[in-house]
């Protein structure tokens, strides 16, 4: 995204941000959320994917941060104790797809009537 004099990067937000997932990653940590056990299981790769994504996405890079949420909860669900149904294993990439695409056009259509108010 680029950075121009009506988008500045603010330190202070980023590290707002990056705050409040810690606090929000601990708590799912401590109250074994996703049943992985240990809290050292939470410290793999899927679930550092999953909190990259979460700050990008509150960054204000949508696609780029829900594209990680979905590959790291991908790669995560094997190793968690839910039973899901066949048809969510199915379907998952699928929907993610069409989210993907959902969000970029979405996203153009309001970069689009943004231009068109500050002309």
């Amino acid at each position: 995204m680029k950075r121009g004099k009506n988008n500045p990067h603010n330190a202070g937000r980023s590290l707002g941000i990056f705050l409040i997932m810690m606090g929000i990653m601990s708590a799912v940590v401590v109250l074994d959320i996703l049943r992985l056990g240990d809290p050292g299981d939470y410290f793999k790769w899927q679930v550092l994917l999953i909190f990259i994504g979460m700050i990008s996405l509150f960054n204000n890079s949508g696609l780029t941060g829900i594209a990680m949420i979905v590959a790291g909860v991908w790669f995560l669900i094997p190793e968690t104790y839910f039973e899901l149904p066949e048809i969510f294993l199915t379907l998952y990439w699928p929907a993610a797809f069409v989210m993907a695409g959902v969000i970029v056009l979405a996203g153009g259509i309001l970069n689009r009537r943004k231009t068109d108010r500050q002309t």
